[in-house]
């Protein structure tokens, strides 16, 4: 049970930090990149809320408001659907893989087997898709979630690629992993494009979580940063 416990608590601090060096970072990489500063793409935010996973669908529950808890799953989401529609993708498969790969975590540190029981847990919910994905499409989702932290796995599943490019860029909050993004984890390099709003979201969401004490809240108070609108 000690592993389960590991909890990551961001405090105004760390993120004051964490903006100082990303900062400096995102000048540097992004001196010659052609990045957004306003979404290309408007959306609502009824496109994603139908997959919000419920609090009973964490194994552990205690990091739902923590590094990996569902700020940091609907950032993905949101992520995950502006770049596959950026791609001219089907955005559900990517909302459905970005909603449930970090839902198996035992804690905020290392847990190598997340992604296996994620896939586990999917494949044992997956009647839950049967009008919105088809057999193919939920093969798809599965190997995502199953290998979104696998550094050498390779496959040609555009969900699994879109799952890690976004998940790489929300991990701004993370205090212990300065110089992000690193392009060696962005297997989709048009994502690149979005660091600088993604960047601004990630942060801003996670201020104000420490106001609210909210985490939906937080994500809806700024979805304009990254073109989205709160019709719920």
């Amino acid at each position: 049970m000690e592993e389960i416990q590991e909890l990551d608590i961001l405090s105004k601090d760390d993120l004051a930090g964490i903006e100082a060096q990303t900062d400096i970072h995102l000048k540097k990489l992004l001196s010659g990149v052609q990045f957004y500063r306003e979404s290309p793409i408007s959306w609502n935010f009824s496109d994603i809320a139908p997959y919000i996973p419920p609090r009973s669908s964490f194994l552990n529950t205690s990091i739902i408001d923590t590094t990996h808890g569902i700020r940091h799953i609907l950032r993905v989401m949101i992520y995950s659907n502006l770049i596959a529609q950026l791609l001219g993708e089907n955005s559900t498969p990517a909302i459905v893989a970005a909603a449930w790969h970090d839902l198996r975590r035992q804690n905020d540190f290392s847990d190598k087997e997340h992604g296996e029981r994620g896939f586990s847990f999917f494949y044992a919910n997956k009647a839950l898709f049967k009008d919105k994905l088809s057999d193919f499409e939920i093969d798809l989702v599965a190997e995502a979630i199953r290998y979104h932290d696998n550094k050498t796995y390779e496959s040609n599943n555009i969900y699994l690629k879109i799952l890690k490019t976004a998940d790489a860029l929300d991990r701004y909050r993370l205090k212990n992993e300065p110089g992000w993004p690193k392009l060696e984890r962005i297997p989709l390099k048009e994502g690149i494009k979005f660091a600088y709003l993604f960047h601004n979201f990630t942060l801003q969401t996670e201020y104000s979580f420490l106001e609210c004490k909210n985490s939906l809240c937080a994500i809806k108070k700024h979805l304009d940063i990254v073109g989205g609108i709160n019709d719920t």
